[in-house]
């Protein structure tokens, strides 16, 4: 995602902002990190092909905009490149949650944007395995599952707590039919000044919206 868009998200953002006690998310460009398997009792020949997070993104809370990467942890619900919702904050309390915190905070260790594909691909795909609330829904990738395995044996073991993980971010939309997206506090940055806010929206225009999940 470039600066530029970066800064037209932040600049919708800022303008949508109703009150100071608003909370909106807005999802940056397409970072093209396409990543293809082969799903676990597919027919030979079948591949699926998912955007693999972490995606960048806008969060903006009381007027304050934090520029990050985020996962998508809701895998049957929809969002659009480039566009803003409001929503609420949570921070990560059931399994699911803390186990899909766990895997952000994995790949933040294992390098991150820098990470490659085939490791980024992985981890999104547990995550959204591990967050679908009717298994099934979600394609089972065949690499995922030692991080599938290695986030319940963590929980299961007693070591991941809603204690661990006070200052990750959920962001939940007001429309129930929008994906939640997950900011892992290992990858929390410095809010930018309001200043360099300014700076960044000088002359800017918005950026073209289409849908994060591709058609297959």
């Amino acid at each position: 995602m470039t600066r530029i868009a970066q800064a037209a998200v932040l600049m919708m953002l800022l303008a949508g902002l109703a009150s100071a006690d608003s909370v909106m998310f807005g999802l940056g460009g397409d970072p093209g990190q396409y990543y293809t398997f082969t799903p676990v009792g597919a027919p030979a020949g079948v591949t699926d092909t998912e955007p693999a997070g972490p995606y960048p993104g806008v969060l903006v809370e009381n007027n304050s905009a934090d520029n990050n990467f985020f996962f998508c942890i809701t895998f049957t619900k929809v969002a659009y490149w480039g566009a803003s919702y409001e929503g609420t904050l949570i921070a990560p309390t059931t399994q699911p949650q803390l186990e899909a915190a766990y895997l952000a905070s994995e790949l933040y260790n294992l390098g991150d944007q820098n990470a490659p594909l085939s490791v980024k691909g992985a981890i999104s795909m547990a995550i959204w395995q591990i967050t679908d609330p009717t298994p099934g829904h979600v394609p089972v990738d065949p690499a995922a599952q030692p991080y599938v395995a290695q986030a319940q044996a963590a929980y299961n073991a007693g070591k991941l707590t809603p204690a661990q993980f006070t200052s990750s971010k959920i962001f939940v939309p007001n429309d129930p039919s929008i994906q939640d997206f997950m900011l892992s506090a290992a990858q929390l940055t410095a809010t930018p000044e309001p200043g360099t806010i300014a700076l960044m929206l000088t002359g800017l225009g918005l950026i073209a919206i289409s849908r994060l999940r591709r058609s297959r």
